[in-house]
C-alpha cells in the first residue's frame, strides 16, 4: 500500500473519532455519572449469555454472586463468571472474580485465560489509589503500576455482567453522556470513556419477542449495551463483531 493512503486512512479514522466526539459533546449535554449503591443482590444467583459471532452461535458467558460480605463497614461483593467460546477448532476459557464494594469501587480482579493448554493469568490489586497488575505467561511475569482517583472504576469489556451490575447502580438519564475514568485490566491502563445513553427506546427481538429496550454506547471501545428494566439484555462489540444475548 502506498505511503500516501496509509496517511489518507489515519486521517480518516481521526476525522470519524473527531466528528463522533463532536456529536456526542454538542447534542448530548453531560451530566455527573452517580452510583446510588449496588442493588439487592442474592449469593448463587446465575446469570447466562449466549455468545454470536458473526450469528454463529460460538459460546457462553455466565457469572454469579458468590459471596456478600457484611461484617465490616461496608458490603464487599465477589463476582464469579466463566466464559467458554469454540471457534474454528480452538476452545478458550476465561475464569474470572472481580471484588468490589457498594459504591462500586474495585477491590481486586483476577483472570485466567486457558488456550491450547497455555494458561495466561491476570491480577488487580487496588490499594491506596494504587493498582498494580501482575501478568503472568508460562514462566514469564510482569508488574504494572497505576495511580487510580476514588471514582475511578474497573471494566472488563469482554464481560457483560461487569456493565450489568455499573448500569443497575447508577440512574442513566435518556439524551445524555457520562464520561468515567476506568481500568482495564487487559489493556492495563485506564482510559477516559463516554457513556452515551440515547434519547428514544428502541426495540429488540429476543426469546421470541419484542423488548423495548435503553441503548447505551461507548464509542470509546466500539460498544453498545440494550437495558430492558434494568437487565443487560443484549450486549454488542462491534470491534470483536461479538454479540452476547442474555438469557431470560
Amino acid at each position: 500500500m502506498k505511503r500516501q493512503w496509509i496517511l489518507v486512512g489515519v486521517i480518516a479514522i481521526l476525522g470519524a473519532s473527531f466528528l463522533i466526539d463532536y456529536f456526542a459533546e454538542s447534542q448530548y449535554p453531560e451530566a455527573p455519572l452517580v452510583i446510588n449503591g449496588v442493588p439487592d443482590l442474592s449469593e448463587d444467583s446465575e446469570y447466562s449469555y449466549r455468545i454470536f459471532k458473526n450469528d454463529e452461535e460460538v459460546g457462553t458467558h455466565r457469572y454469579m454472586i458468590t459471596d456478600i460480605d457484611s461484617t465490616g463497614a461496608s458490603k464487599i461483593y465477589t463476582i464469579n463468571a466463566y466464559t467458554q467460546v469454540t471457534q474454528e477448532g480452538k476452545v478458550i476459557e476465561l475464569e474470572n472474580q472481580y471484588v468490589f464494594d457498594e459504591s462500586y469501587c474495585p477491590i481486586s480482579y483476577r483472570l485466567n485465560v486457558t488456550q491450547d493448554g497455555e494458561v495466561t493469568q491476570i491480577s488487580s490489586m487496588f490499594t491506596d489509589n494504587t493498582v498494580t497488575t501482575m501478568v503472568t505467561v508460562g514462566d514469564s511475569s510482569v508488574t504494572l503500576e497505576n495511580d487510580v482517583s476514588d471514582d475511578t472504576l474497573l471494566i472488563e469489556n469482554g464481560m457483560p455482567g461487569f456493565w450489568e451490575l455499573l448500569f443497575q447502580s447508577t440512574d442513566l438519564e435518556p439524551g445524555y453522556r457520562y464520561n468515567v475514568d476506568a481500568y482495564i485490566p487487559q489493556a492495563g491502563g485506564i482510559l477516559s470513556l463516554t457513556l452515551v445513553v440515547n434519547r428514544e427506546t428502541s426495540q429488540v427481538r429476543l426469546d421470541g419477542g419484542n423488548l423495548e429496550v435503553t441503548v447505551v454506547s461507548v464509542a470509546d471501545l466500539d460498544l453498545v449495551f440494550y437495558l430492558y428494566e434494568d437487565e443487560l439484555v443484549l450486549y454488542r462489540d462491534d470491534n470483536q463483531e461479538v454479540v452476547m444475548r442474555k438469557v431470560l
